[in-house]
């Protein structure tokens, strides 16, 4: 994975004014930076959306896994405050 990429490889669109706009997390390569390590990473590598079959979100297969785990151990966290009375 580049570390960080040349100015020239982001991805670049022309406006209507003719003005551009650079994407700071697409790179002319296909790769695309993931929201939460903020590496870089093929498409192939991106976590699928759970809500669009077929579609992709921002996000690597590692991170998505963590945050799977996270979730995972919060659902089974207790509720209580510790030293609280009992209900």
């Amino acid at each position: 994975m580049p570390d960080t990429p040349e100015p020239g490889e982001y991805v670049t669109v022309e406006r209507p004014d003719g003005t551009t706009w650079t994407d700071h997390t697409r790179l002319a390569n296909g790769w695309v930076m993931c929201c939460l390590c903020f590496k870089y990473t093929p498409r192939a590598d991106l976590a699928p959306d759970p809500d669009h079959p077929g579609c992709v979100i921002d996000v690597c297969k590692s991170c998505a896994a963590l945050e799977a785990e996270a979730a995972a151990h919060r659902a089974t966290e207790t509720t209580t405050t510790p030293g609280a009375p009992d209900a």
